[in-house]
């Protein structure tokens, strides 16, 4: 069953009232965090193919998600590597998934992968991510207006 993820209105890459954002939901997809986008000019590094900066940051958003609800808490990126496989053109939806693929000490190692229509990777990932402290956790919630009803992985 998919659903949808919390967003804080200004993220760049989920938030909906960011004007200059990605404006991407983010959902749970059994043990997949997933989203679809179609990429506009606006983001093109060179003419027609989306900028490798924007594919980055779709995938630590996905992963950063798969981290946190892997976690029941906020995290954030220590480290991430992306492999660029093909370009990603403009106008051509794209579909953004990552998963927790195992942990080390206190990281969490999440995977991400970014595919065309055709299922061709487009690019790859590997992160390790880290939750908030108690405090720190709590305090991003309660910006996100998430206090009171949550949502269950939360």
């Amino acid at each position: 069953m998919k659903q949808k993820l919390p967003s804080f209105d200004q993220c760049f890459c989920c938030g909906k009232n960011n004007a200059v954002g990605l404006q991407s939901p983010f959902y749970v997809d059994g043990c997949e965090v997933k989203t679809s986008y179609v990429p506009t000019k606006n983001y093109c590094g060179y003419p027609g193919i989306q900028h490798g900066g924007i594919t980055a940051t779709l995938l630590d958003e996905a992963m950063t998600w798969a981290a946190t609800v892997a976690g029941k808490r906020f995290c954030y990126a220590g480290e991430i590597k992306v492999r660029y496989c093909a370009p990603v053109i403009e106008g051509e939806e794209i579909c953004i998934s990552a998963k927790v693929t195992g942990s080390i000490k206190k990281w969490l190692i999440v995977e991400g992968k970014i595919t065309d229509k055709n299922l061709k990777v487009l690019a790859k990932s590997e992160g390790k991510y880290i939750s908030l402290d108690e405090s720190s956790d709590i305090e991003v919630k309660n910006k996100m207006n998430l206090t009171g009803e949550c949502f269950n992985f939360l």
